[in-house]
């Protein structure tokens, strides 16, 4: 029994590809099914952060909609956003590969960090997967909003 770690129900995932990034369900349920969300990404730490906004505006963009959503994923279509986000990660112009990277919520910032270090790959031979690393939470004083930019 030492070996059981608490899970989180509702983990947040979002998948990098090359033309957005696409989020599953959880992502809408931890941010109180906003509407509109900001994208930051901090060059420095490599971590990216979806940000609740209460409105549509110059940094932020929609997000969840009621009526529409029909789908099991939520997308942000945006090939140039995609390609800060892998030329910051590291991953490559000629990377063709989706990453799939679990989120931590910081209730303070009321936004979900990614650490764009801790990627899965899907598009490989699996999809569902698995590896041996156990996830640590990570204390909300650690990440201030200031210290992300897009």
């Amino acid at each position: 029994m030492k070996e059981l770690t608490i899970m989180n129900e509702k983990q947040s995932i979002v998948a990098i590809g090359r033309n957005g990034l696409s989020f599953n369900v959880n992502t809408a349920d931890v941010l109180h099914r906003a509407a509109f969300v900001r994208v930051l990404l901090n060059e420095e730490t490599g971590q990216l952060a979806v940000q609740a906004a209460p409105t549509l505006g110059p940094q932020s963009t929609p997000f969840f909609r009621l009526g529409v959503f029909k789908s099991n994923r939520i997308k942000i279509n945006s090939r140039s956003m995609a390609r800060q986000i892998r030329a910051v990660a590291g991953w490559g112009e000629n990377d063709t590969d989706t990453w799939n990277i679990a989120g931590v919520y910081s209730a303070k910032d009321d936004a979900i960090i990614y650490d764009l270090q801790r990627k899965l790959n899907l598009t490989a031979s699996c999809k569902t997967p698995r590896t041996g690393k156990k996830w640590t939470d990570i204390s909300d004083d650690t990440y201030g909003s200031s210290r992300f930019s897009l």
